[in-house]
Formats: structure tokens, sequence, C-alpha cells
């Protein structure tokens, strides 16, 4: 037979801070965070393909993004659970996510495009401690719980920053070159502002 799982209070909070205060900081956290990660996604190969990028290296931009996340993000978990701690993750995450944005609307070239993706996936990488820190706030048994609030305010994020940075694109012209290249800024520029 097996023991009754415990529906122990959840952890502690921020002093200052109640618990309902401290979720529903984490879910717009957690929206806003993927939406700086996705809302130029729309633009990103055009507006690699506007900056003299081959069809090669616009491959790259885009993958990028995933190669620096199949890198790190399993030793990242790692190295989160061995020292015991999220935060320090968690707000790396947020400052390379602000780096990457940073570098995709100053990029003067298609490589600074990849390297912005790399720091971009990074970023993304840390998603892990953050999944785990907002989990710790439920008792047990409600983990599946917190992992769905979760999974619901990054992919509304997703959806609505995908349509938003088509928006800007589609506000600023469709035009080639000119047009994608200031709209693919724009939603550069607001990824930055979102996080």
């Amino acid at each position: 037979m097996t023991a009754p799982v415990s529906a122990a209070p959840a952890v502690s909070t921020r002093p200052g801070l109640s618990r309902r205060t401290t979720l529903v900081l984490f879910w717009f956290g957690t929206f806003f965070f993927w939406s700086a990660l996705y809302v130029y996604g729309p633009v990103l190969s055009v507006y690699a393909r506007s900056m003299g990028a081959s069809l090669a290296l616009v491959g790259l931009v885009v993958g990028a993004y995933g190669l620096s996340q199949l890198l790190v993000r399993i030793p990242l978990g790692y190295w989160s659970d061995v020292i015991g701690r999220r935060r320090p993750f968690v707000l790396a995450g947020l400052v390379l996510g602000g780096l990457g944005c940073a570098g995709l609307v100053l990029a003067p070239s298609p490589w600074f495009l990849v390297a912005s993706r790399f720091v971009l996936g990074l970023s993304a990488a840390t998603w892990v401690a953050y999944s785990v820190m907002f989990a710790s706030y439920f008792p047990l048994n409600r983990a599946a719980h917190a992992m769905s609030i979760l999974a619901f305010a990054g992919g509304a994020s997703q959806a609505v920053s995908g349509l938003v940075g088509a928006g800007v694109m589609l506000g600023v012209g469709v035009g080639v070159g000119v047009g994608e290249s200031r709209g693919a800024r724009r939603a550069g520029a607001q990824s930055c502002w979102v996080l």
C-alpha cells in the first residue's frame, strides 16, 4: 500500500507578497518571458534575408535557438538541482532574453542574428529552473495544476506574440527589403520592451 500524497502547504513566498500575488506575478512573468522570445518569429527569416543572408545562413539563424537549448538545458537543470537554487537561473534567463532581443534589434549582419538567437536559446533553457521554482509554490499533489497554469501562460503568449509580430510587420509594409527590415526591428524592439 502506498502512502497518501501530502497536502502540505506550499513553500512560503517572499516577505510582503501574498501567495496569490506571487502566482499572478509568475503568470505574467511567464507570459512576457515567452512573448519576448517569440514576437519576432513571423519576421525573423525574412529579416535575415533582407540583410543578405543565404538560405543556409537563415537556417542557422533559426536553428541557433534550438542548438543552444540542446547544449545547455539539461546541464542547467542538473546544476540548479545540485545547488538547490532556482532564482539565479531565472534572473539569468531574463537578462539573457533582454540581451538576445537587443542583439536582434541592433544586428549589423546575419551572423549577429545567429549569435543573438543562440543567446535567446540560452534564455529559454532556463525555463527548467523557472518551472520548478513555480511548482514549489504548490503542494506536491497540485504539481500538475501548477504546470497547467504555466503551459497555458506560455502557449497563450506564444500565440499572441506571433500575431503581434506579424501585425508589426504588416503595419510597416510587406514590400521586399526595407519593409521587412523595419518590421523585424520593431518586433525585436517590442520583445526587448516586453522583457
